[in-house]
């Protein structure tokens, strides 16, 4: 039974730290978003505040996942949270490089 509610919490917290991340892309289209909690963290743009919350309990949830699958896994259960935060991850990364594609200054080769 535990892992069915290892699985089940590890799906929602995947899925809460893609919404998250979605949110922060779509408040900041034009900068970078910090891959963990970062040093500009700025909760004056609105929405911001709930983007973190959901981040944080995105997170909250893959730790609690991992907990519940200790008995099946062992230690390995904590590799749980890094596979729950790989999709978020791989958002950040995408829109990372497209925002600094965007405002890479062009060579005089026009590259």
């Amino acid at each position: 039974m535990s892992i069915i509610t290892s699985v089940l919490l590890l799906t929602a917290g995947a899925v809460l730290a893609m919404l998250a991340t979605t949110r922060m892309s779509r408040l900041e289209p034009y900068g970078l978003i910090p891959h963990f909690i970062g040093t500009d963290i700025g909760f004056e743009r609105q929405g911001q505040f709930l983007a973190y919350l959901l981040r944080a309990a995105a997170f909250f949830l893959l730790i609690v996942a991992a907990s519940c699958a200790q008995p099946f896994f062992g230690l390995w259960a904590l590799l749980l949270i890094a596979f729950g935060g790989f999709p978020s991850s791989m958002m950040v990364r995408q829109h990372n490089r497209r925002v600094r594609k965007m405002w890479r200054p062009r060579n005089s080769n026009g590259e």
